[in-house]
């Protein structure tokens, strides 16, 4: 029979074995059992089978299902080992050791299970399915041949079925990652068509739709995600995620919905505490826990309190959640003082290990963005736990004792609001950037021919991630340059590369009143190359409602101004907490006039502004986002404070 995808209901497997029976009436007793849900009972049924009789080999590939289920990966695979050996001709039973090989994080074997099924059944749309899973994750492929070979395999799966709604689910990831988005919502859009009951293509088009800028869409979609599937908890960050790009939205209003995602999933028995007295005055160990220990832009966020902690004071533990590995990650790794990497660890698993190396203090560097290890911080693993950098806007747990921001980002009116504790930092980033950026001002005379006719035209910039485009940004972009007659704006990523996504974004514009030849586009670049666009613009333009955080430190560093509008919640205002953190508070804006206003003023004196952009990045030298070690001084500050509270009130629980 194949794969059984199943979860135990909760009956138990100590009841009563019935008497022995025919093995033909065990074996499909056994499987309805598991199809209803019964799967420890359908598992003590089989093992009792394979034990009386062990050369059925449909009975080794129930077992091996129904272990998987219940979480014994190794007996798994033990047991469609026997099947497979009982009879090597079926199909089946490889596709399901690929199965299994997955689970195990065996994916180079999973990927010969396939192609081993494949052989015996070149129709086979699942194996084909599989293959592609194997070959999309294959980090050791160059990304183009990853992608590829992943898409071939999905293609000739719904050659095979094209009703086989997963493998369009698969298809449609692939082409998002290709960064081609509306060909992604159009298998997306297949695979719900395939099976209703699907929850993760809604969840993949909503996060797509965000991207584009239909929120309303978005939102349909998360909500069908989670009527199909409850405790689809990617689905409900996801959504968490999306918020941040609604103009509508509250702290409040977040901060709530945080609040019923830590309900619903981090309502989890913590772990014993720890026993015995604690010195207020020792050097602590303080675990981070990150995917992002790599080339990517949080990282340079965070970096600062690893790479320049204090190694009398402090003892670091990173545990990376990913597999990727750049230089950026082994300037971490030889910081650290120890090194985990548990990608493949459970979030149980991963708060066990935690809790074995003695942490004192864990701290969260992904909020509520993908690849998140919040489950593992539910356990409560470590006596104190924060949150910071990566997504610092709040995680709505009980079991996170401390956010780490600052008053700008979270006034203190707000404060009430989190179920965190808001410690306050110098700046809620810091700037650590893992390559020697390039000057500040570019070469005698230069300007980029397809953005200015000549010097003296102004040119506004919005080099951050082509989702926070949305129409409120768009708005906001058309109203400056209505402002600045004459002036173009530059549109630096990625998403840009796909000519529909130019289209919707020119189309935005051209209902504002502004012609497409006052837009320009550019795509990726290597990050000097990145850096380098600055020099073609004269003065950033933040987005609204989501900010941009990295693209701020970036532009200010390039010696570029940045103008931001202090927003409704704490992502719209990481502009305005750099800026603050900066001295640079006159660039600030309460309102989309006074935005509007500033970049009237600044565009007046442009050449004033390109003139300064080497005093701009001297000034911002010893600032506190621009100054790595200090800041890590400050970060340790909390530490002890928060660690010296810990002890107090375990002293006084004694």
């Amino acid at each position: 029979m194949a794969d059984l995808r199943l979860f135990d209901a909760g009956a138990s497997s100590a009841m009563p074995l019935p008497a022995p029976m025919d093995p033909g009436q065990a074996l499909h007793r056994a499987t309805r059992m598991i199809l209803a849900g019964r799967v420890a009972e359908g598992r003590a049924l089989l093992e009792d089978l394979v034990t009386r009789q062990p050369a059925i080999p449909d009975a080794w590939n129930n077992l091996a299902s129904a272990r998987r289920t219940l979480g014994d990966v190794e007996g798994a695979l033990a047991a469609i080992a026997r099947a497979v050996a009982l009879a090597p001709e079926r199909a089946e039973f490889r596709y399901n050791h690929g199965n299994a090989l997955r689970a195990a994080n065996r994916d180079s074997e999973a990927t010969e299970a396939y192609r081993a099924a494949i052989a015996r059944q070149p129709d086979h749309s699942m194996a084909w399915n599989g293959l592609g899973l194997c070959l999309a994750a294959d980090r050791g492929l160059a990304a183009a041949q990853r992608l590829s070979g992943a898409g071939r395999a999905y293609r000739r799966a719904l050659v095979a079925d094209t009703g086989n709604g997963k493998a369009w689910n698969n298809l449609g990831a692939i082409y998002y990652e290709e960064n081609l988005p509306y060909r992604a919502l159009a298998c997306l859009r297949q695979a719900a068509a395939a099976d209703p009951a699907f929850a993760m293509p809604y969840n993949n088009m909503a996060n797509i739709y965000r991207d584009i800028g239909r929120m309303e869409d978005a939102f349909g979609c998360f909500r069908t995600a989670l009527r199909l599937d409850p405790d689809y908890r990617d689905a409900h960050t996801n959504l968490i995620f999306s918020l941040d790009f609604d103009s509508s939205q509250t702290t409040e209003l977040q901060q709530a919905e945080r609040r019923r995602w830590a309900e619903r999933h981090a309502a989890l028995p913590a772990l014993p505490a720890r026993p015995g007295p604690d010195d207020p005055q020792r050097p602590l160990q303080v675990g981070y826990i990150s995917g992002d220990f790599r080339v990517h832009s949080a990282a340079a966020t965070f970096a600062a309190p690893i790479l320049h902690h204090d190694r009398d004071r402090f003892r670091i533990t990173c545990y990376y959640t990913d597999t990727v590995e750049d230089p950026s990650t082994a300037r971490f790794r030889e910081a650290a003082d120890r090194w985990r990497a548990i990608g493949s660890l459970s979030d149980e698993a991963l708060a066990q290990q935690v809790r074995a190396d003695e942490i004192d203090i864990l701290v969260d560097l992904s909020g509520h963005t993908n690849g998140h290890r919040l489950g593992a911080f539910a356990r409560r693993p470590a006596p104190v736990q924060v949150t910071g950098w990566g997504h610092c806007t709040g995680t709505g747990m009980a079991q996170m004792d401390a956010l780490l921001v600052d008053s700008v980002l979270v006034p203190q009116d707000e404060r009430t609001l989190f179920a965190e504790r808001i410690v306050d930092l110098p700046c809620a980033l810091s700037f650590e950037p893992f390559q020697t950026p390039p000057a500040p001002a570019p070469a005698q005379g230069h300007w980029h021919g397809t953005l200015r006719s000549g010097p003296d035209d102004v040119v506004f910039g919005a080099l951050g991630r082509g989702g926070k485009a949305g129409p409120d940004s768009i708005r906001l972009w058309a109203q400056v340059l209505q402002a600045v007659p004459g002036s173009r704006l530059f549109l630096k990523d990625r998403q840009y590369e796909d000519r529909l996504r130019r289209r919707d974004i020119l189309h935005g514009f051209a209902e504002m009143g502004i012609g497409a030849d006052r837009i320009a586009f550019g795509g990726r670049t290597d990050w000097r190359g990145h850096l380098s666009s600055y020099w073609n613009v004269d003065i950033a333009l933040d987005t609204t409602p989501q900010g941009g955080g990295v693209t701020t430190l970036e532009a200010l560093w390039m010696g570029v101004p940045m103008i931001t509008l202090y927003g409704r919640f704490p992502s719209s205002r990481i502009a305005a907490s750099i800026l603050s953190a900066c001295g640079r508070s006159e660039w600030i804006a309460r309102d989309e006039a006074g935005f509007a206003a500033i970049a009237r003023d600044l565009a007046a004196n442009v050449a004033k502004l390109r003139s300064g952009r080497v005093a701009q990045r001297e000034a911002l030298t010893g600032m506190p986002p621009y100054d790595p070690p200090a800041y890590a001084r400050a970060v340790e500050a909390a530490y002890r404070t928060l660690w010296k509270e810990h002890c107090t009130r375990t002293a006084a629980s004694r």
